[in-house]
């Protein structure tokens, strides 16, 4: 386990008693950056989200995106704050870029049905489809896709692929 920096020990000492106004303050003045520990950029946005000041999050987690483009776990939580904030379109293409990035992320489900949702029906089937392992919900999932969608894509068995799973 590595040590804590001062920054982060005195930032969680302020989160751990509630602190949240004067934890989002010495965030601000010790903004996280891609030269931060994760941990620091986690505790900077639990004291954000402690406020309310959530803009902060999404502000602090971009940035880091930017240099770090292949952190899932910074993916993870801005998708998070992104759906906190009612961007969802951000949300989601996070959790495409997700996909990429690890195609068995358990938040393979959680896109199809946001893209259920939107009626875009044909790419929640592509990633029923492409999914590196096919589960029993992945393959229920694929059946409800084509049967409210009409036949036009019935030749894949879904139920009997659910079943066999």
């Amino acid at each position: 386990m590595t040590q804590q920096s001062p920054y982060e020990k005195q930032l969680s000492r302020l989160i751990e008693s509630g602190q949240f106004p004067e934890a989002l303050e010495f965030s601000r003045a010790h903004t996280p950056t891609s030269a931060s520990t994760f941990s620091y950029l986690v505790l900077a946005c639990h004291a954000a989200y402690g406020t309310g000041e959530v803009a902060y999050a999404r502000l602090w987690l971009g940035e880091w995106l930017d240099k770090k483009t292949h952190d899932t776990r910074a993916i993870r939580l801005l998708y998070t704050t992104l759906l906190e904030l009612g961007d969802q379109a951000e949300a989601i293409e996070l959790l495409r870029n997700l996909m990429k990035l690890e195609p068995n992320s358990p938040e393979r489900m959680e896109l199809i049905e946001h893209l259920i949702h939107q009626q875009a029906h044909e790419e929640a089937l592509a990633l029923v489809e492409s999914a590196p392992t096919l589960t029993p919900e992945l393959a229920l999932k694929g059946h409800e896709i084509t049967t409210s969608t009409g036949p036009r894509r019935l030749e894949a068995p879904w139920l009997e692929r659910a079943e066999a799973l």
